[in-house]
């Protein structure tokens, strides 16, 4: 039994050639054949510089009104309104509103619990943590 091959053809009517598959990338060329790369990851890759690249970050974040925006943009992206529960309880649900949204969620007792979301994105963008 013969096994049927179908082609596509393209807007003239001609079969289309097979798309080459792989990654430039991944080509070995005359251009290519002098380039050493590693096969770490970013974690390996930063740690000997992780101190200064996060000092350097940090400060950037202090002293640079184009750094400031970009940190605050994703910030507000990313958090946006906030996290909100959903309890299935009235009950439980009015009192982790009444808490969440009160100064008593924060240890310091200065931000509710948007602005601990907000400030621990904060973190997490400008210095990783």
């Amino acid at each position: 039994m013969a096994v049927a091959t179908s082609l596509i053809l393209g807007a003239d009517g001609r079969p289309l050639i097979p798309a080459r598959r792989g990654y430039d990338g991944a080509a070995r060329s005359r251009r290519t054949s002098n380039r050493h790369t590693s096969s770490t990851g970013p974690n390996l890759e930063i740690a000997g510089a992780l101190v200064t690249l996060r000092d350097r970050h940090r400060d950037l974040a202090r002293n640079n009104p184009w750094a400031r925006r970009a940190i605050q943009s994703i910030v507000t992206n990313w958090v946006g309104a906030g996290l909100r529960a959903q309890w299935s309880s009235a009950r439980r649900q009015a009192r982790w509103s009444a808490w969440w949204e009160s100064t008593a969620c924060d240890a310091d007792g200065r931000l509710d619990g948007y602005g601990l979301q907000a400030l621990i994105t904060r973190a997490v963008v400008e210095s990783g943590e």
